[in-house]
């Protein structure tokens, strides 16, 4: 099926083109990033899965298009897109950091058959209260801790790669913090993986599903998923072996 419209959400890896869609993972990035940061799970990832991504406008193959500020807005295109293609069997939404967040709202409208968040805790109910300066520099030094696993040596590089992010980084958490702070549950199994050496408090997603939720630690930091994705596609294998158990 070709789609009319297709700009939130593509396509990482096909599905196989000989049968209907038997398993889609949907997969929606932390801030700043893009669908194409997860193409690198290609290597490990099971012929009959299909995985599409999410981009919001701004970066990646729509660098030139402006930032999205209404999160209502935002989570209906993508719901509506992902609504335009034909049905799987299985769907199942994997949201890294700020694209859980999205996930679990996109979830109210397109409802997956399950969620698995990574580092990533619910948003908390009270909205933060801090002052544009500080959440600048919150964010800046959010940038230096990313880019510091690269191993730079250059200081200047990081600077410039640095300015070169925050525009978009910084619209992506100005848009987060307009999100709705106590939505309901949704009706679907919700698995949290934290990495062990990640700065994120990991709490569990129990308050926001009124199916059963599962909390683990696994090794690594906030882009655990990045450097080893095994520990999430045992949690994805699990889920659809579930999904399938419930449906013979």
């Amino acid at each position: 099926m070709k789609l009319a419209v297709d700009r939130y959400v593509s396509e990482i890896i096909p599905a196989p083109r000989n049968d209907a869609t038997d398993v889609r993972i949907v997969v929606f990035p932390y801030a700043g990033g893009s669908a194409a940061v997860y193409s690198g799970w290609r290597t490990i990832w099971p012929d009959r899965w299909q995985l599409l991504g999410v981009t919001l406008p701004g970066r990646a193959h729509r660098l030139t298009e402006p930032f999205d500020h209404d999160p209502a807005s935002t989570v209906r295109k993508i719901a509506d897109e992902l609504v335009l293609r034909e049905p799987a069997t299985t769907t199942i939404f994997v949201g890294h950091s700020m694209g859980a967040d999205i996930a679990f709202a996109v979830g109210q409208l397109v409802t997956p058959h399950a969620l698995v968040c990574l580092a990533r805790a619910p948003l908390p109910l009270a909205r933060s209260s801090a002052a544009p300066h500080e959440v600048e520099a919150e964010t800046r030094a959010e940038l230096r801790a990313r880019l510091g696993t690269l191993e730079i040596a250059d200081a200047g590089v990081v600077d410039e790669l640095v300015e070169m992010n925050m525009p978009v980084l910084a619209a992506d958490l100005a848009l987060l913090a307009e999100f709705p702070r106590n939505p309901p549950p949704l009706p679907v199994p919700i698995v949290a993986l934290y990495g062990e050496n990640d700065d994120v408090e990991p709490l569990s997603w129990d308050r926001r599903s009124s199916q059963h939720t599962v909390l683990e630690m696994v090794l690594g930091d906030h882009f655990f998923a990045m450097s080893d994705a095994s520990p999430v596609l045992r949690v994805i294998h699990n889920l659809v072996d579930e999904r399938e158990r419930m449906t013979k």
